[in-house]
């Protein structure tokens, strides 16, 4: 199967989907962190926008000053009667139009059923190696955290005994494991926390690291399993999640093209050329 890259589809399709996976209504609640006026800004809300984010504390201050900023500049202008020209009611109109867009290109596409079978994916990835390329340092790399030290030492022990695959068959269920990451991908500016990279910068293919405290009482263990340079293109094997991705991406813009090409004949449209 060959899939179309076409950047001009991409400009204009994934804002749409943005806005709409983006959106959201605001609920008033009395229980506020933050108010301007009649409008109210929750703890809800403000950790649904920060949840992506590590160490969101550091930018919960920062969020809740730039709602206020923001609510504030909006009562003036509605003060200053701006709300009422027509290069306010243009935008709205226009905004009004793409919103509704989105919304039926999400409607739409979620009807979509993209299946990448293993041969699709290789096909893929030969065509389009060249974009593959690393853009920074990268690894492999094998990973558990615990929370007891002991634990984790077991963990370690059992690894140069039988095997990562055989450690973690065993441990899966152990109420002590926070994670267990297995040959995951992952970019040197990735590396949470910084603790970890002194570890990972060090270690030669497939050996294991000591038990070291990756953060207050988080007991991890590493290895890493191949190491690239910014540049490289990591064998398909190493990067077949990415690969996918990619692909579904590709594959969902081109149904999405279709599809707006179908609705075309249904539709009075008339382009005049200079």
């Amino acid at each position: 199967m060959f899939l179309r890259t076409n950047k001009n589809r991409a400009i204009f399709l994934f804002p749409l989907l943005l806005m709409v996976f983006g959106c959201g209504e605001k609920n008033e609640e009395h229980a506020f962190i933050a108010r301007v006026n009649n409008e109210f800004l929750d703890s809800t809300e403000v950790e649904n926008e920060l949840s992506s984010l590590k160490n969101k504390s550091q930018f919960k201050d920062e969020f809740i000053r730039d709602w206020v900023k923001r609510e504030v500049l909006f009562l003036e202008a509605k003060k200053s009667g701006l709300l009422g020209g027509d290069e306010y009611k243009k935008i709205i109109a226009d905004s009004k139009k793409e919103l509704a867009a989105s919304l039926l290109l999400k409607n739409v596409s979620a009807k979509f059923t993209i299946k990448a079978d293993e041969s699709d994916l290789r096909e893929f990835y030969d065509l389009h190696k060249q974009e593959f390329r690393i853009p920074a340092d990268a690894f492999i790399m094998n990973r558990v955290t615990f929370r007891d030290k002991e634990r984790a030492i077991k963990f370690r022990t059992t690894v140069l005994d039988s095997g990562w695959h055989k450690a973690v068959a065993m441990f899966t269920a152990d109420s002590t494991v926070i994670k267990i990451e297995t040959e995951k991908f992952i970019y040197y500016y990735e590396v949470y926390p910084v603790t970890l990279i002194r570890y990972m910068k060090y270690l030669d293919p497939s050996e294991t690291s000591v038990v070291f405290e990756s953060e207050p009482s988080m007991f991890s263990i590493v290895q890493v399993k191949n190491k690239f340079k910014k540049g490289d293109i990591p064998p398909f094997e190493k990067i077949r999640n990415e690969v996918k991705n990619k692909y579904v991406m590709i594959a969902r813009t081109d149904s999405l093209e279709n599809y707006i090409e179908d609705l075309m004949p249904h539709y009075n449209i008339e382009i005049k050329k200079d």
